[in-house]
């Protein structure tokens, strides 16, 4: 059995960090991230659930701001409120930002390198259902200090370029001299890897669960009783085999004289047991550090 305390743990965390609500203070212009962030319906208090949620995890994960492909002085108002042209936050998990790489520029380290798997659902071919395929969003700041973007498709034999290089535009209509893509990491939102949260909480949860099932395969084996019978003859033994042995108070067992029959048992074993609770106060005390110090 599965005592799942590092998901609930990490439930109660995320609920520990939103127990005061947090407050929105955007420009009028920007009011709609409060409803749709991502483009998909996704509020921004529910994405930045969701990144805690993946932090907790594994202490790490990745947000693109992106903007939609327009020309400078041709985006109305009207444009902005249909979604037309919009500013969005891409949301990614540690497991999807497989490369990246940083370079000085002047006085700052800038990202010059972010490479981002995607799983896209491609329409098959009868038009009635779909596949996923594995793209990688290459995000780059080239000798001249512009970010570009290129998208490579993974194949059965060879990755192939889906999208040649562009160069994205901000709400200006203008290139972006810097990567907008943000690590954000469980101590702090540089691009080194910091350590999982609930790491501790999960290794220990694992063993917990090893110790169960080292108790529930015992209980299995050894926690059902055994009957035994004693001074049987070698025809007595036959006769019985023969005839078949029936266990209840309906099915009485004929013994010759002199001839004994009892129950076996064997003595709990609470080894396995004491070991679980010991894991489980373990955790118990893991997740109150962790929850104390997400109050503060």
């Amino acid at each position: 059995m599965f005592y799942n305390a590092t998901g609930r743990t990490k439930h109660s965390l995320v609920g520990a960090v939103f127990r005061t609500w947090p407050t929105l203070t955007v420009p009028a212009a920007l009011d709609y991230v409060a409803r749709d962030i991502d483009g998909q319906g996704v509020s921004v208090y529910q994405q930045s659930q969701s990144v805690i949620g993946h932090l907790l995890e594994v202490g790490r994960h990745g947000l693109l701001v992106d903007y939609a492909a327009v020309e400078a002085g041709t985006v109305s108002k009207a444009d902005e409120l249909c979604g037309r042209a919009r500013a969005n936050i891409a949301s990614y998990t540690a497991e999807s930002i497989i490369n990246w790489k940083t370079r000085q520029i002047g006085g700052r380290h800038l990202l010059s390198l972010v490479v981002l798997r995607e799983t896209i659902d491609v329409d098959t071919d009868d038009g009635f259902g779909s596949e996923q395929v594995i793209q990688y969003r290459v995000l780059r700041l080239d000798p001249a200090g512009q970010y570009t973007q290129e998208v490579w498709e993974e194949g059965s034999s060879e990755t192939t370029q889906k999208v040649a290089p562009f160069t994205p535009l901000n709400g200006l209509g203008r290139p972006w001299q810097v990567i907008p893509f943000q690590f954000v990491g469980s101590e702090n939102n540089d691009t080194s890897i910091d350590d999982s949260p609930l790491y501790d909480m999960a290794e220990i949860n694992v063993g917990h669960y090893r110790n169960s099932a080292d108790y529930e395969e015992a209980a299995y084996l050894v926690g059902q009783p055994q009957p035994w019978m004693s001074g049987l003859s070698d025809q007595w033994r036959d006769h019985l085999e023969e005839e078949g042995i029936y266990l209840g108070s309906r099915a009485p067992w004929l013994l010759p004289q002199g001839g004994a029959c009892g129950m076996l048992q064997a003595q709990p074993n609470t080894v396995a047991k004491e070991a679980m609770d010991a894991k489980k106060q373990d955790m118990v005390s893991l997740g109150a550090r962790l929850i104390e110090r997400a109050a503060r």
